[in-house]
């Protein structure tokens, strides 16, 4: 039986954000493998927990020119996925799969707004040699530079805890709420996709029962990502669950809802931009809760 996923919560300042986002992964059993960071930037490699399935991303904290988000208001986690990267020789490049040119970097936005380095927000995160689920929640009621209330963000990297399907489950997807390029999640190669296809997230918040219902009890659905008919499916997001939001749903940000098996939910509100090269996985609804004990 696999173990639930239950988020962890931890208070960070954007400005130690990325190296946490490193340690943590590390700490679950990734390796930064790069020998030349100032080069290849950090590399972050895993066979998963099955010990077969060798998984690279690559990672920077910054956009191009723009500075840093660990030292200015920028605000952008850029990642890729080469494929295979070979070390070089301590201090010298490396050898990536698949160029730039051929698999571009990807711009996760880590907050909905830019915010001062030294700001204080939460963290809750699940991580293990599958996969990182980083879930970045800025304090309801404070302002962000640019948008006004908050907003909370979903980063996903990796491969998912369960298969669905005949086909084993051999390379990792990158899905975020805010992430240029992208519709549906990306993923690094895999039986049913073409290397570096965008593939399809998958959501049964329409199914019944509505939200809410007379009983006022909400319908909680798992998020499966896969190919655009259902019989192409393959894993899940994990731990990560849907709510169909529109009128009379009053849920937000921050709030907490008990299951009938006495089971702690945290709920998060997400707001992809409708209008800019920022869409993401997370577009079906902008609800979603985690378990949190």
């Amino acid at each position: 039986m696999m173990e639930p996923v239950i988020f962890k919560k931890e208070t960070v300042t954007k400005g130690t954000w990325y190296a946490r986002l490193k340690e943590i992964m590390i700490e679950a059993g990734w390796q930064n493998i790069s020998s030349k960071p100032s080069v290849d930037y950090d590399v972050m490699y895993s066979e998963g927990e099955s010990g077969d399935v060798p998984m690279y991303i690559q990672l920077i904290d910054h956009l191009g020119d723009l500075a840093s988000m660990s030292t200015s208001i920028q605000r952008v986690l850029n990642t890729r996925l080469p494929g295979v990267y070979t070390p070089g020789k301590p201090g010298e490049p490396g050898t990536f799969k698949r160029s730039t040119a051929a698999e571009p970097w990807r711009h996760i936005l880590v907050l909905v707004g830019k915010q001062d380095p030294n700001s204080i927000f939460n963290i809750y995160y699940h991580c293990n040699k599958n996969r990182v689920i980083l879930i970045n929640e800025f304090p309801p009621g404070e302002e962000y530079y640019e948008i006004g209330p908050s907003y909370g963000t979903i980063i996903n990297m990796g491969i998912s805890d369960r298969n669905i399907g005949e086909n084993k489950l051999s390379a990792p997807i990158i899905a975020a709420t805010q992430v240029n390029g992208i519709i549906g999640v990306r993923t690094s190669g895999h039986p049913s996709f073409e290397y570096g296809a965008s593939t399809t997230v998958n959501m049964l918040i329409d199914l019944p029962p509505s939200n809410p219902n007379p009983a006022n009890v909400f319908f909680m659905s798992e998020i499966a990502y896969g190919g655009s008919t259902v019989d192409s499916i393959r894993g899940y997001i994990d731990g990560i669950y849907a709510i169909k939001d529109g009128q009379n749903v009053p849920l937000e940000l921050g709030d907490e809802v008990i299951d009938q098996n006495n089971i702690k939910y945290r709920i998060i509100k997400v707001n992809p931009p409708a209008t800019s090269s920022y869409g993401g996985a997370f577009t079906q609804t902008s609800l979603y809760a985690y378990r949190v004990e």
